[in-house]
Formats: C-alpha cells, structure tokens, sequence
C-alpha cells in the first residue's frame, strides 16, 4: 500500500507552521524547526522514523517530492533524511519504485 500526503493517509496533512494555544506538544514531531540546532535532515528523519516506530508508516513511502512539498524542506534535505534511515535499516530502496519500509522481523 503506498502512502501519500494527498490522500491524508498516515501522514495527513500539512502540519501547521506555528502551534495553536493549547495545541500538544506532541504536534511539535511534525514540525521542523528551521531554528533548531539539530540539522533539518535529522529533523525529518526523526519524524519518519517515529511514524515507521508507531506503524503508522508501512509500505511504499510517499516520494521525495512529496515529502518535501509536506514538510517544507529541500529535495535535498528530504532525500539526506531518506538515506539516514535506509542505512539504518529502516527503509529499502527499490530502483524506479521508491522507498519501501522493511518489515520487522518477529
């Protein structure tokens, strides 16, 4: 099943640039920070890996087009974050298909 940003799938949709008043602070794992002092690559991985760690990010992962559009970040920025997790095992590459999410072993 592939997922996608349009659809509202998993990942819904775009996240909001300030926080509402009263909004939780779990909203902040979707926002990247252009501010922070981690990297906007690390930013986004982190936030992929946390939506694979909750299953709420299987199959075939949106392309890195959309997954720019989504989070407001560079192709670069988005594909750097791509590979973070491909070598941690997280994701496979599959030439002229996209990125897949390796399914856990039990």
């Amino acid at each position: 099943m592939r997922h996608s940003y349009r659809d509202g799938g998993a990942l819904g949709d775009n996240p909001p640039r300030e926080l509402p008043i009263g909004a939780s602070t779990a909203m902040l794992a979707s926002v990247i920070d252009p501010d922070s002092a981690v990297p906007p690559y690390e930013q986004l991985a982190y936030i992929l890996r946390d939506e694979i760690a909750q299953g709420q990010l299987t199959g075939r992962v949106p392309s890195i087009h959309e997954i720019s559009q989504h989070h407001h970040v560079s192709h670069h920025i988005a594909n750097r974050a791509m590979s973070i997790l491909e070598g941690e095992g997280l994701l496979v590459k599959v030439p002229g298909e996209g990125h897949y999410v390796r399914e856990r072993k039990s």
